[in-house]
């Protein structure tokens, strides 16, 4: 994804990656995968807060 010398990011590569990236997936597709408010949800959100939306 990035140069190891330079640094430089190769934003194709990024791009590709887009589509795999969980974070991302469960921001835009919470109110399917979220749940209720159940239990065993409060429980994901509280072991997962850093990944799922607020």
């Amino acid at each position: 994804m990035w140069d190891k010398k330079t640094g430089q990011i190769n934003h194709t590569v990024a791009a590709s990656w887009q589509a795999k990236d969980i974070r991302a997936y469960l921001a835009s597709h919470w109110s399917t995968v979220g749940g209720a408010g159940t239990r065993e949800n409060l429980s994901l959100r509280r072991r997962h807060r850093h990944v799922l939306p607020q």
